[in-house]
């Protein structure tokens, strides 16, 4: 299991580039500035990094390489919007592994582990703990269908909000930010319950 660290002011895209790695087994752990980010990957290991280009607080193309001198081998993922997709292309050659359009999808996140971090699940040696169905489905020719990895990552993602929000439907529901039956038919839809009140 490899540790991602996803810093994005936008909220649903980046619970979503979260919640995408942690489908696939990894621990992923998402900040909203630049402030945050750099101090988290100071102070704790991450084998990949997703950054916004741009930040309330900052730049996220020319932070990379204090990213990269705080995690030292960290694959560095930048997420940019298609104005700003030359810019971040033109970051410091060597930092930058990856360039995503914004939004950005679950496939994106999981064809990129999957480059990064190899058949292993590991990146510059870290010792991985995905297990063998997880890699076998991002290496086999026949992937799922799209369908079945955005509703096992949509699944994944509402129970992850439900367990942050103490089961607190109403709580998870603000963080979720879509309409009230939208998010009461997603729990339905996936069978998942908690408190109402």
């Amino acid at each position: 299991m490899a540790r991602a660290l996803v810093v994005d002011d936008n909220l649903l895209q980046g619970k979503g580039v979260a919640a995408a790695a942690q489908a696939l087994g990894h621990e992923a752990v998402h900040v909203l500035t630049l402030a945050q980010g750099l101090k988290l990957a100071g102070q704790e290991d991450f084998q990949v990094i997703f950054v916004d280009s741009a930040l309330p607080d900052g730049d996220g193309v020319e932070a990379l390489a204090e990213f990269s001198d705080s995690c030292p081998g960290a694959q560095l993922a930048v997420m940019a919007t298609e104005a700003d997709m030359d810019r971040a292309r033109q970051s410091p050659s060597g930092l930058v592994k990856e360039v995503m359009a914004k939004p950005v999808e679950a496939t994106d996140v999981a064809v990129f582990l999957s480059k990064v971090l190899g058949s292993s699940g590991q990146a510059g040696g870290f010792e991985s703990q995905v297990n063998e169905p997880q890699v076998s489905m991002l290496q086999d020719e026949d992937l799922p269908l799209l369908k079945e990895f955005r509703d096992a990552m949509e699944c994944k993602y509402l129970e992850v909000l439900l367990e942050k929000a103490g089961k607190d439907v109403p709580r998870a529901l603000k963080t979720a930010g879509i309409s009230r039956a939208g998010y009461y038919n997603l729990l339905k839809k996936h069978g998942l319950t908690g408190k109402t009140k």
